[in-house]
């Protein structure tokens, strides 16, 4: 849906998801995706030419409220881990959508690295109105189990015209907390609370 991602493309670039065969476990934290980027993304700026890379370290790490020492082990991590992360997180998640009641119906999974969080936008078909928060709730706990480095979900339906007819948006820290065992009984009463920007209705 080009309206939707266009709200969210000012801070994230769309990268394609790839096969299911780059599935596999993502061995980054979110945290340490944010930090490892934010250091890919500024140590370069002109503003630090001057400095050591020790220099640059430090600074980028009070930049983000972290020691040093934590930054360079995000680094450290990244040098090894984020080649293709990106497509083995969109594998991931489409794996687990998979395992939902959205079998068959997921239309689009895309993952936006521009800056330093990572973006998850995930699509799918709608089928009946009154499940759109579970189905909503089904998306963010797939988020849960296969996103590991995904900071924020955007996430929508549309009907057989492919205009959106639900979308919402969730955090880490609120996706983290959906069991999926209990969506049935509270997605209409607790977990859909938890999404910022609901809108119901052809958009």
């Amino acid at each position: 849906m080009t309206t939707m991602k266009q709200l969210f493309l000012t801070f994230s670039l769309t990268l394609f998801a790839a096969g299911s065969a780059f599935a596999a476990p993502v061995e980054m934290t979110a945290e340490e995706y944010t930090q490892y980027r934010t250091y890919m993304n500024l140590r370069d700026a002109p503003k630090l030419a001057k400095l050591s890379d020790k220099q640059k370290r430090a600074k980028i790490a009070a930049s983000i409220n972290i020691t040093p020492g934590a930054l360079d082990a995000a680094i450290a991590k990244g040098e090894v881990k984020a080649a293709g992360i990106e497509e083995r997180t969109v594998a991931g998640v489409k794996e687990e959508l998979e395992k939902t009641p959205l079998k068959g119906r997921i239309k689009e999974v895309t993952i936006n690295t521009e800056t330093e969080q990572a973006v998850l936008f995930v699509k799918w078909q709608a089928a009946n109105a009154l499940d759109f928060d579970k189905e909503a709730c089904h998306v963010a706990a797939a988020v849960k189990a296969g996103g590991h480095i995904v900071s924020l979900v955007v996430l929508w339906a549309v009907n057989g015209n492919d205009a959106t007819v639900f979308s919402a948006k969730v955090g880490r820290s609120a996706f983290m907390r959906i069991n999926p065992a209990s969506i049935n009984s509270f997605a209409s009463t607790r977990y859909i609370k938890m999404f910022e920007d609901v809108k119901r209705g052809i958009q």
